[in-house]
């Protein structure tokens, strides 16, 4: 039983090299241009062993993928819990979304070309558990009065993340800074409470 789990142990490593070495030839790059070769080749593994760990390329490319949106739910459920002002809370959790994103935008691309049904169903029910902790963070803001309570949650995510995703990709796309305090603090403007403005 015990050389079960440090063999199961001893495969952790290898997973994270694999998907490291997909993260960097998923980047800025088409879906359908990535080899499993060129993947195998970056993670200094054999392509025999992509396959003790991953079906194929498309579900190799879905672990990689949640792997990186699992970080942020729980990121977000770590920054909603903090014993940190609201509005505090609120403006590190724009911060690291905008990081999170910055950091994946060549994989979100080449989520939008992947068309597989096994990459769509595995991303959407885990990036819907990150937009519940979202929600719950929003929840916990309402909670403490200091967050309007006439909107519903998904209202205020798609007023907040909405902008952050776009100066994302402005940034991305075309080299435009990413000035995120004027944009975050606009939304806490006609977010917060009345009493709390």
């Amino acid at each position: 039983m015990v050389a079960g789990v440090m063999q199961s142990k001893d495969k952790e490593p290898k997973r994270a090299a694999i998907l490291a070495a997909s993260a960097r030839m998923f980047d800025g790059r088409r879906f359908d241009a990535v080899k499993l070769d060129e993947i195998s080749a970056a993670a200094g593994v054999g392509k025999g062993t992509l396959y003790l760990y991953f079906k194929n390329k498309e579900d190799l490319f879905a672990q990689m993928a949640i792997e990186g949106i699992d970080e942020m739910t729980e990121r977000i459920n770590k920054v909603t819990a903090m014993d940190l002002p609201f509005k505090e809370r609120l403006f590190l959790f724009g911060y690291e979304f905008a990081d999170f994103l910055a950091r994946r935008h060549g994989v979100t691309q080449a989520m939008n070309q992947a068309q597989s049904a096994c990459v769509e169903k595995t991303f959407h029910t885990h990036h819907n558990r990150m937009i519940e902790a979202i929600h719950e963070l929003f929840r916990k803001g309402m909670a403490e009065g200091v967050l309007r309570n006439d909107m519903e949650e998904a209202e205020l995510r798609c007023a907040l993340v909405g902008p952050v995703i776009l100066k994302v990709r402005r940034k991305a796309n075309v080299g435009e800074a990413i000035e995120l305090e004027p944009l975050l603090d606009f939304f806490w403007k006609g977010a917060a409470a009345v009493q709390k403005k």
